[in-house]
């Protein structure tokens, strides 16, 4: 990979001036270099006044100017334009911005002025001005605005040079010039030029025969979800658009690509090859928006399409495919690059921007069983396959055997799963060589499972219509015994070290207990009122959290929790408890959702998933510190919640269906997200 001369973008003026409003400073960086500056600089120049100009270096390409324009008086007759060599007439000027007697600003386009909006001027007033230029395609667009720190406002977009001009090959000029026939004076100050593949609303630019353009992103060594619109000017066209460590000008240099091919389909690159789940085919003149879940530990991304209907859903164009074969060891991304390859046709990459949360540290397509491991790693298993995963998400072993997992103190893993009336259990060494591997008998699915200081690996196995049974397994694979809880088919079980924790209906209300593995009663806690719980977890020194939701005023003893409504009645009665290992209660909150999905704690941190019944179900993500303060949320894009974990050093694990877009269709796409808060 070349590395070429690469710079921001001046902020001559501001961060606000270079970038759209969808994205923050430094998402999406020209590949840029300045070859002109007149900070602070000014002219003033006055009716009937000589021409005046002002040279830059020679651009045949792309690139942009930027100025700050004053004029004196409402009904001007000013222009300010760009030409190749010094200019004395207007027919001398390729791209110009013209102050008019009217009153308003409007722009050339070929052989007559006019502007996309209707723009007035005022006199006295500071306008802030970008010029958008490509030299190869002869065009260009104007942007103002009259505040440093607003967006720009687009007044025309791809004018053509004027007639004259129609052919320059190159321009290094800037130029101005106020008609005799209209009093007044237009102040010019801080000029500047800067080469660059990036107009100023924030779109990346390729046309046939230009090579890559190149754009910086903030960067990340986790993972992203990027989010872009492309649009290809022609059909059957080859244009790549793409991400990279570094600037690119190679198509080995891009870890991940799409690909709008000659065959009239959208395509990812996998591995050494393009391909796509499944077929989209693409249109002329269409915008198509983008939505690309890359994981830099896996080295694999997958790719969402929203194909021409604007009310529809994104399509799943590609899922899990790996990054290029040339890149599998590359450890960020932090470029964005296209090209077109074809003879003909033009490429506008977007709105480019990372919709992640803040340090998410991966993101895996799948919904996954997570067991947090001392080292930062954790253990990821899906229905056919387990992975052990560093604490950077790199998958460091796998086996082909799925379910739910626990680690004894020695770190021998166990991974249980239950079909067809048995339950199978195995036993794996820390780095996933098989120990032993044993049936039991047990209807349902496992629903709980831990590792007590004993050795002793406990197993809960329920179905919706039976009650929960608990399994206690000997080191060496032989069963040592089982609890059937029929008396009180509970709604949440909690294995700890030293015992276990259910919870079950009671009369008017709901009981918790705690029992010793061989199944004397430790103690019991009960609270009257109308509620349930639907979720439970313990922590490494033996306490239990629990969360459901309430359906009137209930008091677990620091004080009642009041039932609530948003303003479209929707019930945000969701409550979360904490009990010390002796039963004592430590806080109850509540937390303003629906209901809950999943719980876990590390026991200085408590992570809960809950899901948001509005209009548009979605999850949002909750953690709070041992004594029940919130430290942390995060709402994803539109989402299904479902289980999550909280490591030792505080790192959640969440799975969820994710529903990119709201549309008509509720297609989702199963996530674990990684995040460090």
């Amino acid at each position: 990979m070349k590395l070429s001369s690469l710079g921001r973008c001046l902020e001559l003026l501001t961060c606000a001036a270079v970038a759209a409003a969808w994205l923050g400073c430094g998402e999406l960086e020209g590949a840029s270099s300045s070859v002109s500056s007149e900070a602070t600089v000014c002219t003033t120049r006055s009716s009937g006044a000589p021409w005046w100009n002002r040279s830059f270096p020679s651009q045949t390409g792309r690139f942009h100017v930027e100025l700050v324009a004053r004029p004196s008086a409402n009904n001007l007759d000013a222009v300010v334009g760009l030409s190749r060599g010094a200019a004395s007439q207007w027919a001398q000027l390729a791209a110009i911005v013209r102050f008019n007697s009217a009153g308003f600003v409007d722009v050339r386009a070929g052989n007559t002025y006019r502007a996309d909006v209707a723009y007035s001027y005022s006199a006295n007033v500071t306008y802030f001005m970008r010029l958008d230029v490509d030299v190869t395609a002869h065009t260009y667009s104007v942007w103002l605005k009259t505040s440093a720190a607003g967006p720009y406002e687009p007044i025309a977009r791809g004018y053509p040079f004027r007639t004259e001009q129609a052919l320059v090959p190159s321009l290094d000029n800037t130029a101005a010039y106020l008609d005799p026939s209209r009093p007044g004076s237009l102040s010019l100050c801080d000029i500047s030029v800067v080469q660059d593949d990036v107009a100023s609303g924030g779109c990346m630019i390729a046309t046939a025969g230009d090579g890559f353009a190149n754009a910086q992103l903030a960067g990340t060594t986790g993972a992203m979800i990027m989010h872009f619109t492309a649009q290809p000017s022609t059909a059957n066209m080859d244009a790549v658009v793409g991400f990279a460590k570094g600037a690119v000008d190679a198509y080995d240099d891009l870890a991940v690509a799409v690909r709008f091919w000659t065959n009239g389909m959208i395509e990812a690159r996998d591995g050494d090859v393009y391909r796509a789940d499944e077929p989209v085919p693409y249109a002329a003149g269409t915008k198509y928006d983008f939505y690309l879940v890359v994981d830099i530990p896996s080295k694999t991304y997958s790719v969402f399409v929203m194909p021409r209907d604007p009310y529809g859903a994104h399509l799943e164009l590609a899922r899990g495919y790996k990054f290029r074969t040339q890149q599998q060891t590359i450890t960020a991304l932090d470029h964005t690059a296209e090209i077109v390859a074809s003879a003909t046709g033009r490429i506008d990459a977007c709105a480019f921007g990372d919709v992640a949360p803040t340090r998410l540290s991966f993101a895996r397509p799948g919904t996954y069983f997570v067991r947090p491991l001392t080292d930062g790693g954790a253990l990821l298993s899906d229905d056919t396959r387990t992975q052990r995963l560093g604490a950077t998400g790199k998958t460091i072993a796998e086996i082909p055997r799925g379910g739910m997992s626990a680690v004894d103190a020695s770190g021998n893993i166990y991974i249980a799963s239950a079909s067809g009336g048995t339950l199978t259990l195995s036993s794996f060494t820390s780095a996933l060589a098989p120990r032993w591997s044993r049936t039991y008998p047990a209807n349902g699915s496992v629903v709980a499972m831990g590792v007590y200081t004993t050795g002793e690996i406990a197993v809960a196995v329920s179905t919706w219509s039976q009650p929960h049974q608990l399994i206690h397994i000997h080191p060496n694979g032989s069963e040592h015994l089982r609890h059937n809880l029929a008396q009180y088919p509970a709604m949440a079980v909690g294995i700890g070290r030293t015992d276990y924790t259910i919870a079950y209906q009671l009369g008017a209300g709901v009981a918790v207990e705690a029992h010793h593995p061989d199944g004397h009663l430790l103690w019991q806690r009960s609270w009257n009122g109308a509620f349930g719980v639907g979720q439970m977890a313990r922590d490494p020194s033996g306490g239990v959290v629990f969360a459901g939701v309430f359906a009137e005023t209930i008091d677990f003893g620091d004080g009642p929790l009041e039932p609530t409504e948003d303003p479209d009645h929707t019930a945000l009665n969701t409550f979360l408890v904490a009990l010390a290992p002796t039963g004592a209660l430590r806080f109850s909150k509540h937390v303003y959702s629906t209901f809950p999905t999943g719980l876990s704690t590390n026991g200085s941190r408590i992570a809960i998933a809950t899901r948001f019944q509005g209009y548009t179900p979605n999850m949002e993500l909750w953690a709070f510190d041992g004594s029940g303060n919130q430290v942390w949320s995060y709402v994803p894009l539109i989402s299904i919640p479902g289980s999550v974990a909280v490591g030792p050093s505080g790192r959640i694990y969440a799975n969820l269906e994710l529903k990119i877009y709201p549309g008509y269709t509720w297609e989702t796409f199963p996530f674990l997200f990684a995040i460090d808060p």
